[in-house]
Formats: C-alpha cells, structure tokens, sequence
C-alpha cells in the first residue's frame, strides 16, 4: 500500500510525497503523524526505494509531520493522484471547486488527517519533530568546536592509555613467567641443596667410619701364618667374638680391591705366607711320608674369607670359597718364586735409592708395604698365571 501525504518543507512551503505505507507512522506521546524518508541519499534513489516498498525504515531517517492525503493500492496510481493535488493546489487558492481525486479507494482519510498509521520496524516512545534548519550563531559554532577539539584530545589520550594498558598486560605477563621460573629454579636448587646434604652426611660418617677403622687398625695388627701352629692358633683365637670383631675390622680396613675375588685374594695375603700355602692342601692328603693339613676343617678361618669376600652386590657362599682355595693352592708354588723376585728386587731397587738419596730416611710401614702394595702386584702377576677360563675384569 502507498500513502500521498502532504508535508512543509523548510521554506515553509507544501509539498506532496507518495511513500509506503510502512515510512508513515504516529508518535506514542504526541499521536503526531511523521513520515520517516531516507533524506541522505540521492533524489533518485529515493524514488527507487519509494517505488519499491520494501525497504524498512531507519532510524537516522529525518522526520516530519505530514497529513495523508489518500491511500492508494499502486505507487503509478499514488503518483497520479500527487500530481492531481499539486495541479489543483492554484484552483483550491483562488475559491474554485476542487475536483474529486480518481482513485478507487475512499477520500475519508483525505478529510481525516489524525489517522494512525504504526510501520513496523519503528520504535513507537520516540517523539519526532520535524528538522527546521536555522543559523547557529558564531558563539554557538565556537563553543562546538571547542568541544570537537575536547573531545578528539579526550579520544587520543583514551587510544594512549589503551596502548599503554595493553604494554602493561604484555610486563605483568612476563614477570608472571619470569616469577614462576624462579619458582621452579628455586625448587630444583632445594632438592640440590638437600641432594648434596644427603651426600655430605653419608661422606661424614664415611669418614668417621674410616678413623674408627684407622683407631681400630693401629692397636691390632697380626702377622701372616708362616706355620700350622700359627694357623691352628689363629683358628682358635676366631673363635672368641671379640677377636674376630677386630680381625674383620682389621681386614677390611688392609684389604685391595672391590671385587669378592679380589678382595678373597689381599685376605689369603694376610693371613699365608707365601710358604705355608706350598705346604697346605684343600682336603688334607699324605705323599712321600708329608702331611699336608687339610684347610677345610679351618671353618672359623673359611667364616672370615666369607665374611670379607661378600659385597653389597654380592655374597660368597661355601662352594665358590672351595673353588678359590683350590685354584690357589694349586698355583702355591708359583706364587712362592713370584714372591721371592719379588722381594729380592725390592731390596735392590732399596738399596739404588738409598745410595742416591743418602739424605732421606723413608720409613715405610709394614703393613702399608707388605700387604698393599705387594697385594696389587701379586694380583696382576697371577692373572696372568691362573687357568685360562677364569677371566675377571676391573
């Protein structure tokens, strides 16, 4: 549907318009009639979209009263009858009779002009008035600008106070990060810290473990059984627990090496001399009218290799023990002419250095010397001599 209405323009003079039905609408307030028309855009574009209808109005559309002048079911018809209206505008001013407009609808809405029309799409609680264009005076027009020029200082400063939030996001973000790497570090150096703590303690009493040994070690001290009656009496001394207390404490302070085999072998040093092993068998045996004691009735001395031949990683049991004597005794002999090589190059190699450092006077301790240094020289030699499938290494 499409309305002609009759509107004041700014010159205050009347005009027609043929506009839907929809841009014609009436105040909730006021009941005024306004017709809504797109001011904005071109004068043919506006025709377009009056000729269309199917726009909706907006809301920065201007505003005016108007007077509907008569309904028509076409824009071509509507236009028509505009073009009436304007033609008997001059005949209706100097008092002749106006001619009844052509339209099939009914003139009571040309004689009506309170009539409520609501488009939708409009808000109804706005009062509308019509735009009248008057001259701002030039105290107006500086006030106005002094509040543009406010207001884009205002906007500038707001986008600076923006950018400088946003930077100060972007530093709390990552003193965020720096804090909880902190956190982080300072956790990990706890657990070094309480790490080499744990370590530290265990070193201590290492270390007191070490001098309770040296205590221990330099008011006991045994020689090697050179003798059965030094071995038989060496059996029977194990058998008080105190004195076996302090040989083990003594052993395994003087002992070389790590391994159970190793550490069975500076034993075996400790307690035989070279030559009463030459003279000792595993079971006891009878040739040519010489005893050879039997070592495996010796189970208070066979307790004490046991004892310091097991490691933590490792416990020797009855049958390795046997095999380990057996392979020992077996190579006795061997083992004696090492020794005494041994022992002769040594007194040489004493005497070349006493005659070229006539001014030192080096006292070397027994037990040092015999059983450490000797131990680690007599275990490389009998790798070497001992039978073929045996092999250990370091």
């Amino acid at each position: 549907m499409f309305l002609v209405v009759e509107t004041v323009n700014d010159n205050g003079e009347k005009e027609w318009k043929v506009a839907p039905k929809r841009w014609v609408c009436t105040t909730k307030n006021t009941r005024r009639t306004v017709l809504l028309w797109p001011h904005e855009i071109s004068s043919e574009r506006q025709k377009q979209l009056a000729r269309s209808g199917s726009s909706k109005p907006m809301k920065n559309w201007s505003r005016k009263e108007c007077i509907v002048q008569q309904e028509c079911s076409t824009y071509d018809i509507a236009k028509a009858v505009m073009i009436e209206l304007m033609a008997q505008r001059l005949p209706s001013n100097s008092g002749q009779p106006s001619k009844q407009l052509p339209c099939t609808n009914s003139n009571r809405m040309r004689h009506n002009p309170k009539i409520h029309l609501k488009p939708t799409g409009v808000p109804d609680d706005v009062s509308y008035a019509p735009p009248v264009k008057q001259p701002v005076p030039e105290s107006k027009a500086s006030m106005l600008n002094s509040i543009k020029t406010m207001v884009e200082s205002l906007m500038k400063r707001h986008a600076c106070i923006e950018k400088q939030n946003s930077r100060i996001e972007k530093q709390n973000a990552k003193i965020e990060e720096q804090n909880i790497r902190i956190e982080n570090e300072s956790a990990d150096l706890k657990k070094t810290l309480e790490v080499m703590q744990k370590r530290l303690a265990i070193l201590g009493a290492q270390q007191i473990h070490t001098e309770n040994f040296s205590m221990e070690n330099s008011s006991f001290y045994i020689d090697p059984a050179e003798t059965f009656a030094q071995l038989y009496d060496l059996e029977s001394k194990l058998s008080d627990e105190a004195f076996r207390s302090k040989m083990v404490v003594w052993l395994t302070f003087n002992i070389v090496g790590k391994t159970p085999r190793r550490r069975m072998l500076s034993c075996l040093d400790l307690l035989f001399s070279p030559e009463l092993l030459t003279k000792c068998s595993w079971i006891g045996i009878h040739r040519n009218g010489i005893e050879k004691p039997a070592l495996k009735d010796n189970r208070n001395v066979l307790k004490l290799f046991k004892v310091i031949g097991s490691t933590t990683h490792k416990k020797i049991n009855d049958n390795e023990i046997a095999i380990f004597f057996k392979q020992k005794l077996k190579c006795a002999k061997y083992r004696l002419q090492r020794y005494k090589e041994r022992a002769q190059r040594n007194q040489v190699e004493d005497k070349v250095a006493t005659l070229e450092e006539p001014e030192f006077n080096i006292v070397v301790n027994h037990v040092d010397s015999s059983n450490t240094l000797d131990h680690t020289y007599a275990e490389l030699v009998e790798d070497a001599s001992e039978t073929p499938f045996e092999v250990e290494i370091l």
